[in-house]
C-alpha cells in the first residue's frame, strides 16, 4: 500500500471500495503491477475494502474485466465530490468568493487599538486623542505613520512623556509612559515662590538653591536659579526641584443647607449594544427614564486568543430614590472638612492643621471659612529671558 497524504486525498477525492469474488487479491495485484494508488485495505467476512484516488477509480473498472470482480461503491469523499454536489448553487460560490474579497479588505485596515502602559491616563482619553489626530477604527493601516504619529501624542498631551507604535495585523498597539511629575521643560527658567510660607525641606536636582531651611519667602521670591557659575563661566540651564514650606490659606466655602441622599430601590434594567467593525447596532428600543446608576461593561470577543473587532456592551441601569433632608451646622462642617482635605491632598498637599474655623447660616446655605496650616512643594517655573550679543 502507498502512503497518501490526507491533504492529497481531499483535493483529489478518494473513492472506498468493494471487491467481491473469488480473484479479488489477484485484483490487487494487478492494481499494484500498474502503479495505482491505494490504501487502507481490509478483509472482511467474504469481500475485501479498498481506498482509491478518484482518477485511478476510472482505471480500476477497466482492469476488473480481466479477475472477474465485482466493485461496488461504498462512499466518496473529497474536494471534486464536494463540487460536483454544489455545482448549481451559485450562491455558495458568489458568498465565498464575497468572503474572501472581505476578508483581504479587512486584513488591509485597523479594526482595534490596544493601549498599554497607563496608569493614571484613562485610556478612552489616550483614544479621544488619538481620533483627534485622524486614527480611528476602520483606517487603512497604510495611512497610519506610526513615526510621526508618537510624536504627536507626546506633544498633544502634557501626561505622557514617551510613546511607541506598533502594526499588528489588524491591531494597532500603543505603548506610553507617563510623566513622572512635571512634563520637562527645555527652556532655561528660575524656581520662583508661588506663595508666602517658611522654607522646611529642599530637595533640588539642578540649578543653584538662594534659599535655606527656615528662611521665610514671599510670593515671587527666587527659590533657585537657572544661572550655574562653574568657575570657568556661567552657565545657564532649567532649574528643576521640589523646596517643601510651611504656608497658610484662608479658605472659605459654601454648602447648600439641603443634603442630597440615593437609596437604591431595586429597578434594575440592562440594555446591549453589538458592536461589528466600528458600527454600533442597539439591542433594544426606546429609552429609559427616571433616576439611576449607569454601569457599562464591553466584552470584546476573541478568537485563537487575539482581539477581534466585534464586541457586546452591556449597559446597567440601577434604580434610585433620591431624598434630601437638612444639615444640621456640625454635620455641615464636617462634610466641608472632609472635602477640603480630599482638595489639598489631590494636589500633593500636607494638611497641619485648620483653625479660627467659622460656619454661618445664610438663606438656603452654609457658609464656612477657615485658615489652613499645610506643607506644599511652592516652586513655580519662571522663564529666563537674555540677549546674545
Amino acid at each position: 500500500m502507498i502512503k497518501i497524504s490526507s491533504f492529497y486525498k481531499y483535493i483529489f477525492g478518494t473513492v472506498r471500495i468493494k471487491l467481491y469474488g473469488e480473484y479479488c487479491e489477484r485484483l490487487i495485484n494487478v492494481i499494484a503491477a500498474n502503479g495505482i494508488s491505494f490504501y487502507s485495505l481490509k478483509r472482511r467476512e467474504n469481500f475485501l475494502e479498498v481506498t482509491v484516488l478518484k482518477d485511478d477509480f476510472k482505471k480500476l473498472r477497466k482492469l476488473r474485466k480481466y479477475t472477474c470482480v465485482k466493485i461496488k461503491i461504498n462512499n466518496k469523499r473529497g474536494l471534486p465530490f464536494l463540487i460536483r454536489r454544489y455545482r448549481q448553487r451559485y450562491g455558495i460560490l458568489v458568498g465565498a468568493v464575497m468572503f474572501f474579497v472581505i476578508l483581504n479588505l479587512m486584513s488591509t485596515r485597523m479594526w482595534m487599538i490596544k493601549v498599554e502602559g497607563n496608569i493614571s491616563v484613562p485610556k478612552e482619553e489616550i483614544m479621544s486623542t488619538l481620533e483627534g489626530l485622524g486614527v480611528y477604527e476602520g483606517i487603512s493601516m497604510d495611512m497610519i505613520d506610526v513615526d510621526v504619529l508618537k510624536q504627536q501624542i507626546v506633544a498633544k498631551r502634557q501626561d505622557i512623556a514617551w510613546a511607541s507604535l506598533n502594526k499588528q495585523g489588524s491591531v494597532l498597539e500603543v505603548n506610553v509612559t507617563e510623566v513622572n511629575g512635571e512634563k520637562e521643560t527645555i527652556q532655561e527658567c528660575n524656581l520662583v515662590a508661588a506663595f508666602d510660607g517658611v522654607i522646611k525641606h529642599i530637595d533640588v536636582q539642578s540649578g543653584t538653591v538662594a534659599v535655606k531651611v527656615g528662611d521665610t519667602v514671599t510670593k515671587g521670591q527666587l527659590l533657585v536659579s537657572g544661572m550655574v557659575d562653574y568657575g570657568s563661566g556661567v552657565t545657564f540651564t532649567s532649574a528643576k526641584g521640589k523646596i517643601i514650606a510651611h504656608t497658610t490659606s484662608r479658605e472659605k466655602v459654601e454648602i447648600g443647607i439641603l443634603n442630597e441622599t440615593e437609596i437604591l430601590n431595586g429597578d434594575n434594567k440592562n440594555r446591549y449594544v453589538f458592536e461589528f467593525l466600528g458600527c454600533k447596532i442597539p439591542l433594544f428600543l426606546g429609552s429609559v427614564r427616571g433616576k439611576y446608576n449607569l454601569d457599562i461593561y464591553n466584552s470584546q470577543l476573541t478568537m485563537f486568543g487575539k482581539n477581534i473587532p466585534v464586541s457586546l456592551t452591556k449597559i446597567s441601569y440601577t434604580g434610585k430614590n433620591i431624598y434630601y433632608e437638612e444639615l444640621s451646622i456640625n454635620s455641615a462642617k464636617n462634610l466641608i472638612k472632609d472635602k477640603i482635605y480630599k482638595i489639598y491632598e489631590r494636589n500633593n498637599n500636607e494638611i497641619l492643621s485648620i483653625t479660627n474655623e467659622k460656619i454661618t447660616k445664610e438663606n438656603d446655605k452654609y457658609i464656612y471659612s477657615a485658615t489652613v496650616d499645610y506643607l506644599s512643594n511652592i516652586c513655580a517655573i519662571s522663564p529666563i529671558f537674555y540677549q546674545l550679543d
